[in-house]
């Protein structure tokens, strides 16, 4: 059996392995659209920042495909799929069959559609290629602008002015980091990179960008009217499922592209996992771009490409854990509910717990001490109240206190 995984992440590597443990004789073909061997992306402003270098970023040791049985081929990037013919077709026309399928092909940075920012001096940072010209080109710049105001540009922003780059962040709202944390924590994250080094500039847009007679970047014009000299520009205002290799075909895409809980898609022995994926279980949708999720459903989808029979039982609670100039920030789950419970430790920790009308917590923010997350996490997940966890806002929570007779979910 000829068994094609498109993208060599997280997802992809969880998928071989589920593979090999129980066939050891179908032929496996790993499509890479970049050169590199697969990488964690979640180090990559460390790598920007010299703090880590390549080798630091590995996923897996360098026999890996070797020891798997994996025929690895880098900077193959797949343009479409055809699934009446069961092909893949590459950027360069090349045709390739298989018999399974599955898309791991992850997310892609969202492109401002104004204005014009083609040309020298601006980057997206999604990959390790992408990583790599940031770094290179952070040494001769010394007035840098981040677009964006998410998880990603934090990141950046941290990076980039810790090897002493003068950057300014342009936000479109005067929340930063709206899809993860609430008004007072985003606040709290603003206050401390801004004394960082980082600037804020919120409630506008990038509007022009200057160039001299060489092309090179002089000044960035922003909608409030004000001009920053600027010779480099990060974009980061957010990431979507990679989903375009499957338009105008009959395999089902919403925001990612469609499976159920099997990681099965619409099109039969084609599987999607990763941050491609929107992951269907029990009525609800979710495309999850969070790491543990796309080992989760790469698992799933290898143990079924084999034959098995293996489900997601349910979403991973969302979560994210920021770490910008010494300082780590977490939210967990959804931040809403009828009854938030919190405690302060000290000046700079924080814990909020978000409950719904019926006691269960739906949400968790943490600031300083985030070891705790996972516990939060497995209480969110079983539906469990409040009320029945003893010592839940104590700074001696911890594991016996989920699973007692009273930490359950009723």
């Amino acid at each position: 059996m000829r068994i094609v995984i498109v993208g060599n992440g997280p997802a992809a590597l969880a998928a071989i392995e589920a593979i090999r443990e129980t066939d050891s004789g179908s032929e496996i073909t790993v499509l890479a659209g970049e050169v590199e061997r697969a990488y964690t992306p979640c180090f990559l402003a460390r790598y920007v920042a010299g703090a880590v270098e390549k080798a630091d970023l590995a996923l897996r040791s360098d026999d890996f495909y070797e020891k798997h049985g994996v025929k690895l081929l880098t900077g193959k990037a797949v343009s479409s799929v055809v699934p009446g013919d069961n092909e893949v077709v590459l950027d360069d026309g090349t045709r390739i069959g298989y018999d399974r399928l599955l898309l791991a092909c992850g997310a892609e940075p969202v492109t401002p559609e104004s204005p014009d920012l083609t040309g020298t001096g601006v980057y997206y940072f999604r990959s390790l290629t992408d990583a790599t010209a940031i770094r290179a080109r952070a040494k001769g710049a010394h007035d840098v602008l981040v677009l964006g105001s998410g998880f990603v540009a934090m990141e950046i922003a941290e990076a980039l002015t810790e090897i002493g780059a003068n950057v300014s962040m342009v936000a479109r709202t005067d929340h930063i980091l709206r899809r993860i944390f609430d008004a007072e924590v985003a606040d709290m994250v603003e206050a401390h990179m801004t004394e960082g080094g980082v600037r804020f500039v919120k409630c506008c847009n990038l509007v022009d960008v200057e160039r001299d007679a060489k092309g090179e970047l002089r000044t960035a014009v922003l909608s409030s009217g004000e001009r920053l000299p600027v010779q480099m520009i990060v974009v980061g205002v957010g990431m979507r499922p990679n989903g375009r290799i499957v338009a105008d075909t009959e395999i089902a895409a919403g925001n990612g592209i469609l499976t159920d809980d099997t990681m099965r898609t619409s099109v039969e022995n084609i599987w999607a996992a990763g941050d491609v994926a929107e992951v269907e279980i029990d009525g609800v949708r979710k495309a999850n771009l969070i790491h543990p999720s796309a080992v989760a459903g790469g698992r799933v989808a290898g143990c079924n490409m084999a034959g098995g029979d293996k489900r997601l039982e349910s979403h991973l609670a969302d979560m994210n854990v920021l770490t910008v100039f010494g300082r780590a920030f977490m939210a967990v789950g959804a931040l809403e509910g009828e009854t938030v419970l919190r405690r302060g430790v000290g000046s700079d920790d924080l814990v909020k717990v978000f409950a719904d009308q019926d006691g269960r917590i739906t949400g968790v923010e943490l600031v300083g001490d985030v070891t705790r997350g996972g516990l939060y996490a497995s209480l969110i997940v079983r539906g469990v109240r409040a009320a029945d966890v003893p010592g839940l806002m104590t700074p001696s929570f911890n594991y016996g206190q989920t699973v007692g007779p009273t930490a359950r979910a009723s």
